[in-house]
């Protein structure tokens, strides 16, 4: 079943990194670094280009310099076409409060009124993941749902109290209520906000939110008419990275990692487009030894790096010791330095001889442009 021209989509980008501790602060979330060499956007894009989705609307707070300039106007992912290409929709000043989308998306409804496209899917940068959106239109269209809302189903931890949730019938699959997890060691059905639904429905339903409350999310509004319509879950079988904290960016990564199955899910399963870099091939001196690793172009290692992610331009001199690390882009790791569970931000140096050592599950952050 191919979707070419019968889906546009929106990607909700209008969200901060503040949950992220140490990290939050200096990256804009679509931006954010993961993985070695690509941003979350980058997962984002992908599944849509590989579901042959377009065009695609990102929804971001304001005009922002950094996200501008590694995404432009999306030749990276294929993106640069004039009527089937990205397009910018930017929150507007008459909306209270941060994420809020629901004026952005109604002062556009008239353009997508107009869009060639029978249906419209509305996902997000929160997640690490590969979603095969092909699955999700099968399902909206044999199940004759209203909308088709994605969901992971997995065991909860600490770091997934206060995350939203929903409960499906088992027999049917529809979607019978939306909620708050407060429990951890318990299955639950994580809500991953994307769904799939007709675009008639969507314009409609959007004329419906602004009446009731114009700062909101389009997303809040279709969970209070569960009762209304006809809303059907999509269990997604992959693998979902989530970021709720920094435990789960440190976490999810070295997961990704280490599990060759969830390896090949993310790399391997669907082409993973990123920003091209014209950077040299990383060196590897006669005393570097490298085990189990992703790295970027342009590192420089002499020293020791185990199930570690070191992203470009990275160097690791002699004697150095890195284990389960993740490190951003041009940092420095001098002689004879010891380091295990600990995020580095971008152009960290740590001088000669200095031992870091953390928790697996509550990982050290050395800030951007520091020095220890």
């Amino acid at each position: 079943m191919t979707l070419d021209r019968s889906i546009f989509a929106i990607v909700d980008a209008n969200q901060n990194a503040s949950q992220i501790r140490g990290l939050g602060s200096n990256h804009a979330l679509p931006i954010l670094p993961v993985l070695s060499r690509y941003r979350l956007v980058d997962f984002a894009f992908s599944n849509l280009v590989n579901a042959s989705i377009d065009p695609v609307y990102l929804v971001i707070d304001k005009p922002n310099r950094h996200i501008f300039n590694y995404i432009g106007s999306g030749s990276n992912w294929n993106l640069h076409r004039k009527n089937r290409g990205l397009n910018y929709l930017f929150t507007t000043k008459d909306q209270i409060g941060t994420g809020n989308n629901l004026g952005v998306l109604y002062k556009s409804k008239e353009h997508i009124s107009k869009l060639n496209r029978n249906y419209v899917l509305y996902t997000n940068i929160k997640t690490i993941n590969r979603i095969d959106y092909k699955q999700m239109y099968e399902l909206l269209i044999e199940s004759n749902a209203d909308i088709v809302w994605a969901y992971r189903t997995q065991t909860t931890d600490s770091t997934m109290l206060g995350s939203e949730i929903l409960k499906v019938n088992k027999k049917s699959q529809r979607v019978l209520n939306f909620g708050i997890n407060s429990t951890v060691n318990e299955e639950k059905n994580l809500n991953l906000g994307i769904f799939m639904m007709p675009k008639d429905l969507y314009i409609r339903m959007l004329d419906e939110a602004v009446e009731v409350n114009l700062n909101s999310r389009i997303e809040t509004f279709l969970q209070s008419k569960v009762n209304d319509l006809k809303i059907v879950g999509y269990q997604v079988p992959t693998w979902i990275g989530f970021l709720n904290s920094v435990e789960d960016y440190f976490t999810n990564q070295i997961y990704a990692l280490l599990d060759a199955n969830i390896t090949k899910e993310v790399f391997t399963k669907t082409p993973l487009y990123t920003q091209e870099n014209d950077q040299i091939s990383s060196f590897y001196g006669k005393t570097a030894k490298v085990r189990h690793c992703l790295l970027g172009s342009g590192c420089h290692i002499t020293g020791t790096v185990k199930n570690s992610i070191l992203f470009r331009g990275v160097t690791v001199k002699p004697g150095a010791e890195v284990e389960n690390c993740i490190v951003l882009n041009n940092v420095v790791i001098g002689e004879n330095v010891k380091l295990k569970n600990i995020i580095i931000d971008d152009n960290a140096l740590i001088t000669d001889g200095k031992i870091l050592i953390a928790s697996e599950k509550s990982p050290l952050v050395v800030f951007k442009n520091s020095q220890i």
